[in-house]
């Protein structure tokens, strides 16, 4: 299993870290669909004290919340990438915040981050777009090639279930990172430039 899930992490992580703003068009209908998803689970979970996904109901309301932001998504591209840049930036510092101790922060830098986050969504879209999907695509190579080194331990059905990373393996994310900014960046004002 570890095989599997590390070499799916490490050819998924290469493809969005160099390709995400290309690969956006596709990327973004499975986003709005797991954010959709995510918010009519919660708000059933809220609602009626269960948890998450526990009953077919609450799954019923997440699938269909789900292609609501799917077909809300479409017609409104720049308002949907604001949007989840807005919902980004406030679930990481809500979590951060509260998982470090802070939790009477983390409403408030929450609200904090995902507004700055969807003013640069607004200003610089591009960039925010590039940025993210190299993180993302990086966290990924960086994570397979560590469940195939077996730093990470996953079990029967792929998720981890124990993590030791080595810290220059932060620095190898960092790289790659800039590696796959510099890379979309180019790549992008190259087929700019040739179809003009």
């Amino acid at each position: 299993m570890a095989v599997v899930v590390g070499s799916a992490a490490l050819a998924l992580g290469v493809v969005v870290c160099f390709q995400g703003l290309r690969l956006l068009p596709f990327i973004l209908p499975v986003v709005a669909f797991l954010a959709g998803a995510a918010v009519g689970a919660e708000t059933v979970s809220l609602l009626y004290g269960i948890p998450l996904l526990s009953t077919v109901p609450s799954m019923i309301v997440a699938g269909v919340v789900g292609l609501i932001f799917v077909a809300l998504s479409q017609p409104h591209y720049q308002t949907t990438i604001i949007a989840l840049a807005a919902l980004g930036g406030f679930i990481f510092a809500s979590v951060w915040l509260t998982a470090n101790g802070h939790a009477a922060l983390g409403l408030s830098g929450g609200f904090a981050l995902g507004a700055a986050a969807a003013l640069v969504a607004a200003l610089l879209p591009r960039v925010l777009v590039v940025s993210v999907t190299a993180a993302l695509g990086a966290a990924l190579v960086v994570g397979g090639v560590l469940v195939l080194g077996g730093w990470i331990s996953v079990d029967g059905r792929g998720l981890p279930t124990a993590i030791q990373v080595p810290r220059p393996w932060v620095l190898g994310w960092i790289v790659i990172s800039a590696l796959g900014v510099c890379v979309q960046l180019l790549t992008s004002s190259l087929e700019s430039t040739t179809r003009r």
